[in-house]
């Protein structure tokens, strides 16, 4: 039998014994509690007293919960919160009860019970998405309580309808049926989650569901205050509140200290397989770890120098007596790196070391250190950490001040589709020649002593384009020299596509449901509308009626087109895809551009490439995309004194890539409006629907085409529209 279902099997019969022997003392305490004289004289104490106990356990589970609210799950707060109003409830019960007023005690306690049941029901749904303010919450809490309090005072139920002849609720069995029921639901949802090691520890929960069922049943079986069920069931009751209030602790208290043990063993252990020696020191300079490098390097076991400051520490370990500690000299920085030292040990050997001390943001100490004859062999250092540098995911490269690589890893070679050969003792000017990309003067700045992360596109010999998450940082000597600098890499390519589509996704999915109800409920009355006002026109001589029907009829075809062009972004055509080239699409749009640009006294120069590489294109979206951004640069250069447009194609021969550059010398974009240009309903326009682009950003992904937008005041705003060639993804060979 597979090790999980036995242990499964095991847990579950396990809850089953407990709740047999719960049974079991629950049943023997009831009896004598019932043959006992004091509780007929004195049930209402009594019962009191249980109703005391499951107020306090569900006062106790709300404070412990609202003290701990930032570290548990929202099934945690949901039941912090409901067993809060279970409380109060409580309360208003006992109250009645006490004074009285039955039928009004009895509705309190439907109520609550009602509120417990569902409360407890809600933890066996597998996950909450929606996470719940703490004082949102807890004010919605007071306000239920407040809304019970008053309805149930100014709305009572009918005695009648609660309580037959016998004085036992006659909906009662209905409403404990329902109980039940949700408890055993519960059960069936929780039994699979017993062994799950969560902040919720379910095998309580799972045990306390049990236990409500059957003190739903005696509830049931119970006809009158004083007789045996009514205590079985009030015992029961206590019991399912201790389980629970035990998984509540276990969940969150025991659990989160657990959590932290292990944490705490896992970083030791972490912190012991370093090969760098490491000691840690609190506020008070006293040593609080060392690894088992430290202990290996200086020669002590940390049990014997636990707790000692950094002057006993080196007083007893190194002979050094009266010297002031290096440590100490953090209090004036944050910072020490490099830092040689040598030091004779108490048995007389010399030893010496490069440490490096950090002051933490806690207030706390680390003390890293190794013995400087490692540091300064470099070679070593390289042929010990290939093995390391092979076996990390992302890509790395190093390379010292002069731009010379020096070592790379696996998942640099397979990054940048080159072999090590061409990489290693290369300048990586060279590299970027084989390699496309721009890292923003990053390797500068990198040797200049700053460390940078930024996002870098790269395009492989191989013609493949990729995104990486690019973080640079200098390299220094034991001088605070920097000698070189190294590169990490996160490839994000497939993670940024991924994003899109979802992006895409997402937007298609809400214009598509909001298009279906702009379809339904405004073009046909537009039409109408539109109709009726051209008819007005044609039919009135009255001159002032006339311009109002034009007003209409005006007005009317606008919305007409914003409603056009909101369909076509939310239902494409697909594009029907034609062998062809660049200039095949341009040439022919030349007189329509020519007209638009001729009424605004726009100068158009045309750079067409001789080159015959073909492209897959749908020639009339690509025109319309054409047509579109002309007319945006157009209306962008309203205000410009030499307003100017060119359009120019050409070939990444690289990349197998083809492109349409569309420039104008108009007003320049923000970084803002670039990154909001493809969002539906985004524009700067007075008059602007905010689609234009939106669909044009759909033309070109559907095209597996991509659009690059450059915008400064020296040279304008370009929109490259970037096709692959018809051999994009053919074998070829890179010379």
């Amino acid at each position: 039998m597979p090790f999980g279902v036995a242990s499964f099997k095991k847990t579950l019969n396990l809850m089953y014994l407990y709740a047999f022997i719960t049974l079991i003392i629950n049943l023997i305490v009831a009896n004598l509690i019932w043959s006992s004289t004091s509780w007929y004289n004195y049930s209402i104490f009594f019962d009191g007293a249980f109703e005391f106990f499951s107020f306090l356990v569900s006062l106790l589970i709300f404070i412990i919960i609202w003290y701990t609210y930032e570290r548990n799950k929202t099934a945690i707060h949901l039941l912090g919160f409901g067993f809060l109003i279970v409380a109060f409830l409580e309360i208003f019960h006992m109250f009645y009860n006490f004074w009285g007023n039955r039928n009004l005690s009895l509705e309190y306690l439907i109520l609550l019970r009602l509120i417990e049941g569902i409360v407890l029901f809600l933890i066996s749904i597998k996950s909450f998405s929606i996470k719940i303010n703490k004082w949102i919450g807890l004010g919605y809490s007071l306000l239920i309580i407040l809304c019970f309090y008053y309805l149930l005072l100014v709305f009572p139920l009918s005695q009648t309808i609660l309580l037959n002849k016998n004085g036992t609720a006659s909906i009662y069995n209905i409403f404990e049926s329902f109980l039940i029921g949700l408890f055993l639901i519960g059960l069936y949802r929780l039994r699979n989650k017993i062994l799950t090691k969560e902040k919720i520890t379910y095998h309580w929960i799972y045990l306390a569901f049990i236990i409500a069922a059957i003190a739903n049943i005696s509830f049931i079986l119970s006809d009158a205050y004083t007789g045996y069920f009514h205590i079985l069931a009030h015992l029961l009751r206590i019991s399912y509140y201790y389980f629970l209030f035990k998984g509540i602790i276990v969940s969150v208290i025991t659990f989160p200290y657990n959590k932290l043990e292990e944490n705490i063993k896992y970083t030791s252990e972490i912190l012991n397989e370093m090969p760098l020696a490491l000691t840690t020191y609190d506020s008070d300079y006293k040593l609080t770890f060392a690894n088992k490098k430290a202990e290996e390097i200086l020669g002590f076991n940390y049990k014997d120098v636990a707790g000692l400051t950094d002057i006993q520490f080196a007083n007893k370990l190194l002979g050094v007596h009266n010297s002031p500690s290096l440590i100490r000299s953090l209090e004036d920085c944050k910072v020490l790196r490099n830092q040689l030292k040598q030091f004779t040990k108490v048995s007389g050997e010399k030893i010496k070391l490069v440490i490096d001390a950090y002051k933490l943001n806690s207030g706390n100490l680390l003390y890293i250190f190794e013995e400087a004859k490692k540091v300064q062999a470099i070679e070593d250092l390289q042929l010990q950490t290939r093995t390391i540098l092979d076996a990390v995911n992302n890509a790395i490269l190093v390379f010292d001040n002069t731009k010379k690589v020096i070592i790379c890893n696996k998942a640099f070679e397979e990054g940048m589709e080159l072999n090590s050969e061409n990489i290693i003792g290369k300048n990586l000017e060279d590299i970027a020649d084989i390699v496309i990309l721009n890292t923003r003067g990053m390797v500068n700045k990198a040797l200049a002593g700053q460390t940078l992360n930024e996002e870098i596109s790269v395009i492989t010999p191989l013609g493949n384009s990729k995104d990486f998450l690019l973080h640079t940082a200098p390299i220094f000597d034991m001088d605070s020299n920097v000698i070189g600098a190294i590169a990490i890499a996160s490839d994000i390519t497939k993670m940024k596509k991924e994003q899109e589509i979802i992006q895409q996704q997402e937007k298609l999915a809400l214009l598509g449901q909001m298009a279906a109800g702009i379809v339904h409920e405004v073009k046909n009355p537009l039409t109408a509308i539109l109709g009726y006002s051209q008819l007005i026109n044609f039919k009135s001589n009255d001159e002032v009626i006339k311009e109002f029907a034009q007003a209409i009829e005006r007005e009317s075809k606008g919305l007409n087109k914003i409603v056009s062009d909101f369909l076509t972004f939310a239902k494409p055509r697909a594009p029907k895809l034609e062998e062809t080239s660049l200039i095949n699409i341009i040439d022919p749009m030349r007189l329509l551009i020519e007209i638009n640009t001729f009424k605004k006294g726009i100068r158009v120069d045309y750079f067409l490439s001789d080159s015959n590489e073909k492209v897959m294109l749908d020639e009339n979206q690509i025109k319309q995309v054409i047509l579109n951004i002309v007319k945006n640069g157009i209306d962008a250069m309203e205000e410009t004194p030499e307003p100017k447009l060119i359009i120019k194609t050409g070939v990444y021969k690289a990349a197998r890539e083809c492109f349409i550059s569309i420039i104008n010398n108009g007003k320049v974009m923000t970084e803002e409006e670039k990154k909001m240009l493809a969002t539906p309903f985004y524009t700067t326009k007075k008059k602007g629907t905010g689609l234009g682009m939106s669909i044009c950003y759909q033309i070109i992904h559907s095209h597996n085409g991509r659009i690059e937008i450059k915008s400064n005041e020296e040279y304008g705003t370009s929109f490259t529209l970037v096709f692959p060639t018809v051999n994009k993804y053919e074998n070829f060979e890179v010379s």
